[in-house]
This record gives C-alpha cells, structure tokens and sequence, in this order.
C-alpha cells in the first residue's frame, strides 16, 4: 500500500512538471496592411491641421481682447477731418461758375482734386491811400466789394499787362489800398467773390512745373504746336484771422482760358465813356473774343486775317493802342502774330462792322517755324 501511494505521488509530480515544462505555442496570424494616404490627402490633412490651429488662435486672440479692460484695448483709427472750408468753396455759386468754365475747356478738372497748402500770414504789401475818384464809378465797378460794401477786391488792377496782381482796401480798416498777390506771365487771376464780410477768395491759373522747377510741357511735333500743363489756384483771404488759405488742381493741358471774355468785360466796366472811344471799344462794353490761327497779316494796315477754330474767316483791325503778347507773355509788336500762329483776340465791332482788336495774346507758335520776313522788298541775288 505504501509503494502504492509513492508511485501515484511520483506520477503526480512528473504531470505537473511536464505542464510546466510545455513550450508555449505562438499563433501567428496574417498582418493586415495600413492605409497609406497619398500626396494629396497628406497635404489635404496638413491644410486642414494648420486651419484649425489659425481658427483656435484667433478665437483665443479675440477673447482675450474682449476681457482686456477698455483703457488697455487698441485704439479705433480717428476718421479725416472734414475740410469746411472747402465745403464751403465747393457750395459758393461763383466758384462753381468760375469751374463749369474751366470743365467746358477740360471736363477731367473736377472739385475732388483740389489740395490744401499750409496757412499763411497775408502778404500784404505797398500801402497806399487811394484818390478819391478811384473809389467812384465808373473804375469803382470793376471791384469786387464785400457784402457790406467796406472792402473791395480788384483782380484786374493790372490787366493788360505781363503780370498780374491782387488790391484789397480797406482790408484793417484805414482805408489802405495793400497788394495782397502777385504772379508772373506763368499765371493769372481769373475771379472773385466774398464767403462773407471778411473772407475774400481770388480764383486763378497757375502754369505747372517739374522738380527742378521747370516748365512742364509737351514738346511741339511736326503736327502739333507744343503744350504747357496748368493747375487751377484758389487763395481764400481771411481778414479778421489775418491768414491766407491756398488751394491747388491738378495739373491739365488748358486750350485757352475761358475767362477771358469775362475778365475784358469787367474791365472795361470801370473805363469812362471818353477811354471806352479812345480804345475803340463799344459804348455798352461788348466785346467778343476770337480763337484761332493767324492766316495773314498787313502790317502797313494793320489787318490780320485769323481762321476761326470751329470754321470761318475774320478780318480784325488791331487799333493803335493795341495790347500784344507773345507766346511767352512779353509785351510784343505785331511782328508776335505771325502766320500760323494760334491766337486769342478781344474785340469789339465799330458801328461800321469792323472788327477792332484792343487785345492779342499768341498762344502757341506755328508749327513749322519760318523766320519772318521783312517788309522791304527782298534784295536781287547779284549776277555772277
């Protein structure tokens, strides 16, 4: 019995050994493949990484801002000032007359371009008092007074003549005639009004330049004359703030001044009957003004005969008093119109119907430019 009950203990051993003994079996089974994402579905997935990242900065961003207290928050950009002054200009009837003018020669000039310059003391200069009849009709109506008649502006105080300049009276008070403006030939006044009792705009041109501060023109061709670029000007005085105001256009190629006819008919306004005749100038102060290229011109008799731009053919007498420019704006002879020459002519028509020329200004040479011949007969070539 008891070798019985040890061979069964031994056996017992040796099976639990052998268990524990028992190589363990792995069970491999097959791999499965990855997906493997193409070129495009990377970038697609690198694209859509990076949005979302953008979007949650963002958000963070404008949370944060929103809790920032509002002294710390950045500041709102202020908006442009409104200019009132050129409001006012833009609105004002005579400015708006004086640009229509302006926009018939060149419709590109519009309001929007004009620039504001720096403020400026009023320059005024050469203080004198005025005679009497110089502040009576009929020269008193030429100027341009203020609505509550105290001061005047006088724009034409130098017409006729190379350059041009600007009179206030009155302007403190004393009863003082001051300059207020001067230009050269390059420039000129063409208008004035009054914003109010104190405040007087002059209206002009200004002949447009480069950095260097030359002319800025467009070279003649063998068609075209030459061409100089203008800007248009407006200077607003303000006489109780002693400070002058300037205002400049862009610059465009002005065919003529259409002011012209205006600027003669007040002019001739403040001229007596006895210099009206001594001009040659109409009773009522009609005159008409004629565009166009000199044809001819008899110098003996003084007649040039002009191709009126738009058609037709005139006959005009220059009287002897005759005021002439040449394309440069110097004081001339009537050697300046030449034929080919493009002119402008004030006149007026005598009771006859003649044409009587007080003004001429050349406004561009002739294309192909010939040098002018004399009067005299041209000597014979000596026989060899």
């Amino acid at each position: 019995m008891v070798k019985g009950s040890a061979q069964r203990k031994i056996s017992s051993a040796k099976r639990r050994l052998a268990v524990v003994k028992r190589p363990s079996v792995t069970v491999k089974r097959p791999a499965v493949a990855k997906p493997v994402l193409s070129e495009v579905g990377q970038q697609l997935r690198s694209a859509l990484t990076f949005a979302f990242g953008v979007i949650a900065v963002a958000l963070l961003l404008f949370f944060a801002v929103r809790q920032m207290p509002e002294d710390r928050q950045l500041a709102e950009v202020p908006p442009v000032p409104t200019d009132a002054l050129l409001v006012s200009l833009k609105s004002a009837p005579d400015f708006r007359s004086w640009l229509t003018r302006w926009q018939a020669v060149d419709p590109y000039v519009g309001d929007a371009e004009f620039v504001r310059g720096p403020d400026a003391v009023i320059p005024a200069t050469d203080a004198s008092s005025p005679q009497a009849m110089t502040l009576q009709p009929p020269l008193a109506d030429r100027y341009v007074w203020s609505p509550n008649k105290i001061r005047f502006i006088d724009y034409l105080a130098s017409y006729g003549e190379p350059d041009s300049k600007v009179v206030v009276y009155n302007r403190n008070g004393d009863n003082q005639t001051e300059t207020l403006g001067f230009c050269g030939t390059p420039c000129g006044f063409d208008a004035a009004f009054w914003l109010d009792d104190a405040r007087a705009v002059v209206l002009g041109h200004s002949e447009g330049s480069k950095a260097d501060g030359s002319p800025l023109c467009v070279a003649a061709t063998a068609t075209a004359p030459g061409k100089c670029y203008s800007h248009l000007t407006v200077s607003v005085y303000d006489f109780d703030k002693n400070l002058k105001q300037d205002y400049v256009s862009d610059n465009h190629l002005f065919a003529k001044n259409p002011l012209a006819q205006a600027m003669h008919d007040r002019w001739v306004a403040g001229l007596s009957p006895q210099e009206r005749t001594a001009l040659g100038e109409a009773p009522n102060g009609q005159s008409i003004v004629i565009h166009g290229t000199v044809i001819d011109v008899a110098a003996d008799s003084r007649i040039v005969s002009i191709a009126v731009d738009g058609g037709g053919q005139r006959f005009v007498t220059l009287v002897p008093s005759a005021v002439l420019h040449g394309v440069d704006g110097m004081l001339g002879t009537i050697d300046v119109l030449r034929k080919g020459a493009t002119v402008e002519v004030t006149a007026v028509r005598a009771a006859d119907g003649t044409v009587m020329a007080l003004s001429a200004r050349v406004l561009a040479e002739p294309v192909s430019e010939k040098v002018p011949t004399s009067s005299a007969s041209p000597k014979k070539k000596s026989a060899r």
